[in-house]
């Protein structure tokens, strides 16, 4: 039994002996390879890269090697060893398809150099998405794209790219999106084109680029609609059209945009389309425009400044707009009015400038004001005064804005009549005022303090005037620059006083004979200027009371009434010490306008 015993332990001890002396086996496998596994933006024209931990058969490698795609199709290609490296390639016949995951199959036919096979081995791998493009948040589909902006943003969206190349500079790179802002366009098709570069790592091992060039057609139609944005500079025209031409602005030659005296560095201004259905109270008949001036700084222009943030840039007087408005009824473009809220950091402080329409083009014509919000409303007359005389001149003249309600009238009320129903009398003041908007003048921005007149001031962009009290007391906001700019343009003047002080007495009322020679000064209508002795005998055949007539307004009554401005009283007299009504002074301002075809 000892015997067999010490026997199984010789046996057992001679096997061990046997294990140790002979080698251990291991089979082949894969050492690296590229990409690697689950990597993500792989480029599309990548070569597949596999390292092997021994040396291989060659005829094994290059048929054992596959790439599939995701819809477990073979993609075709080259496999190729390097016994040196011990690196197999797989290169495809052409690009892989972009965001698409990929299979590599290394087959368990591969064998090494002694014949032993290695286990079947797979990874995967994403190839990156195909670069995007985005105009202003929207994707360009099938290479073209329409869009009513200029400027514009553009995005490059690429995955895994390197860098995106636009005319040889880098874009700025924000998370894998490259960014080109405020690109201007022109209307029309506009073509862009930019290299996105990708990294990778070549058959040597080596880092090398592969590009891929992105071509986009934008097309800017440039018509009229929500949100619609143009540029123009006035370096290239004195004359704006844009919106598919339906909004212009024609500057006088020479003129530019100012910083204090002198010509600012930035000619170029920006417009924005809003659509409103009411403003201020009245039904709005045109987009609401944006007109913004555009700032540069340095070599760059900041083109999306359309809120209400004075510039520090001045618009000087001088250019003439025409704006577009909706398809209304012919009679509706009596009482259409332009509203203008100025870029001054107060919102909604809205100015009623008026504007000339044409109810065949359907646009508005208005004086170009500066920068800020501009849009055309029909004013719709909601005050009690109806059935009297001359009230369609008044309501006329309250829609463009030429004539307010009295100061202090309780709601619902005009001011044309007074508490005990009789009619109110205008001012000189108020005429001077309505005079001037209906001729569209207005003084110079540099107008501040005492002007011709010691009772009218200009101070910190607000009027005032001595009233018959003899208190100085807030006008209107704009009124002392009204009535600079007719005197200037020898249309109204004023009085000396005993002190020396040339004086317009704003509260006083106007007369009939002040009247006439105001309106037919404003009228350019020649005035026959004879001997006074031939003057009173043309007068005496017209009116019992023309001693009253002075003799140097003569000539302007006579003409007044003759042009039909001013009407002979049925007794025949003229009355030239009547103060004008308020009433009375709207339609003497209306056939002005008719006259000179201001309506």
């Amino acid at each position: 039994m000892i015997k067999k015993i010490r026997f199984l332990l010789m046996l057992i001890a001679v096997a061990a002996l046997l294990l140790a002396v002979q080698p251990a086996y291991a089979e082949p496998d894969v050492d690296d390879h590229y990409p690697g596994r689950n990597a993500d933006n792989v480029p599309v024209d990548c070569t597949i890269t596999i390292e092997f931990d021994e040396d291989m058969d060659e005829e094994s490698v290059l048929n054992g090697i596959t790439l599939r795609d995701g819809d477990s199709r073979d993609v075709s290609g080259e496999v190729t060893y390097d016994s040196g490296s011990r690196e197999a390639q797989f290169k495809p016949d052409s690009p892989l398809k972009y965001n698409t995951r990929y299979r590599v199959r290394v087959s368990g036919t591969i064998e090494n150099v002694d014949g032993d096979n290695l286990d079947s081995y797979y990874f995967y791998f994403n190839t990156a998405r195909d670069a995007e493009v985005y105009v202003d948040d929207v994707k360009i589909v099938d290479d073209t794209i329409i869009v009513n902006r200029s400027p514009v943003n553009i995005t490059v969206d690429a995955p895994g790219a390197e860098k995106v190349l636009y005319s040889g500079d880098e874009l700025e790179n924000r998370r894998d999106e490259y960014y080109l802002p405020d690109v201007l366009l022109k209307p029309g098709s506009n073509s862009f084109s930019c290299t996105v570069v990708y990294e990778y790592e070549d058959e040597a091992g080596n880092d090398t680029e592969a590009t891929l060039t992105l071509k986009k057609t934008i097309n800017f139609v440039n018509i009229p609609g929500e949100g619609a944005t143009a540029t123009h500079d006035l370096k290239t025209s004195k004359k704006v059209s844009v919106f598919d031409k339906q909004l212009t602005i024609e500057f006088p030659k020479n003129y530019f945009f100012r910083q204090g005296l002198n010509a600012d560095q930035s000619q170029q201004m920006a417009f924005q389309l809003e659509g409103v259905y009411n403003v201020s109270g009245s039904p709005a008949v045109s987009y609401l425009f944006h007109i913004a001036h555009v700032p540069r700084q340095g070599d760059e222009y900041r083109y999306h400044r359309f809120a209400d943030v004075d510039p520090g840039v001045s618009a000087p007087a001088g250019a003439s707009m025409t704006l577009p408005l909706e398809n209304l009824n012919e009679a509706a473009f009596s009482t259409v009015t332009v509203l203008y809220d100025r870029h001054d950091g107060v919102y909604g402080n809205w100015e009623n400038i008026g504007g000339q329409t044409d109810p065949k083009k359907k646009t508005i014509t208005v004086p170009f004001k500066g920068f800020g919000r501009y849009v055309a409303v029909n004013r719709l007359w909601n005050f009690q005064e109806r059935d009297m005389e001359n009230i369609p001149f008044v309501q006329y003249l309250w829609a463009k804005g030429i004539m307010s309600p009295l100061p202090g009238v309780l709601p619902g009320q005009f001011g044309l009549v007074d508490g005990n129903g009789g009619a109110v009398q205008v001012s000189r003041g108020e005429f001077a005022v309505m005079l001037a908007k209906a001729l569209g003048l207005q003084a110079s921005d540099e107008y501040q303090g005492i002007g011709l007149f010691s009772d009218i001031l200009f101070i910190n962009d607000h009027s005032f005037g001595y009233n018959a009290a003899g208190y100085l007391v807030p006008l209107a906001r704009y009124d002392a620059m009204y009535i600079e700019s007719l005197a200037k343009n020898g249309l109204i003047s004023g009085r000396r006083e005993q002190d020396g002080r040339f004086v317009f007495r704003y509260s006083d009322g106007l007369t009939r004979e002040q009247a006439a020679v105001s309106i037919m000064a404003a009228a350019g209508l020649s005035v026959r200027l004879t001997g006074e002795r031939t003057t009173r005998l043309q007068l005496a055949r017209q009116f019992k009371d023309q001693e009253k007539i002075s003799t140097t307004a003569g000539p302007y009554v006579l003409a007044a009434v003759q042009k039909g401005y001013l009407e002979r009283y049925p007794d025949y007299t003229f009355r030239p010490a009547q103060t004008l009504t308020r009433a009375e002074a709207a339609a003497l301002i209306y056939r002005l306008m008719e006259s000179k075809k201001l309506l």
